[in-house]
């Protein structure tokens, strides 16, 4: 991967470390973890965010672009889904894979507990059409 000029004010990858201690979770019951691939039964523990900040809200397109470019280099070298949390305005197919398999059950739950999709801010899980209640 070759170093790319830096586009942004300000910009950064910061990387977490997920340690609770808890015993791992089956994928299909987990909530925090279905965005991170398992590997022998654990999650891999780290998770990164791209930051591009500028005061000009005029660069808003040139920094988001710069972001989006930094995350698609990187990305093939991930365990890939995502930190359904790390997530901003990046569309429904980031966030359904960052749930991965999860998705259509909890699509399915939104759907009984919130039909019309009132909470629908951030990183939205649209309610599965065509169910009953």
């Amino acid at each position: 991967m070759a170093a790319r000029p830096r586009t942004a004010p300000a910009g950064d990858l910061g990387t977490r470390r997920f340690r609770d201690g808890r015993r791992p979770v089956p994928l299909d019951q987990a909530g925090r973890l279905c965005g991170r691939r398992r590997r022998h039964g654990r999650a891999p523990g780290w998770a990164s965010v791209i930051i591009g900040i500028d005061p000009d809200p005029a660069n808003a397109g040139r920094i988001s672009q710069w972001a989006r470019d930094y995350w698609a280099e990187l990305h093939p070298a991930s365990a890939g889904g995502g930190y359904v949390n790390f997530l901003m305005n990046e569309g429904q197919d980031r966030v359904k894979a960052a749930y991965r398999g999860n998705y259509d059950r909890l699509a399915q739950i939104k759907h009984r507990y919130d039909p019309d999709n009132a909470f629908h801010i951030n990183q939205n899980i649209q309610p599965a059409s065509g169910l009953r209640s």
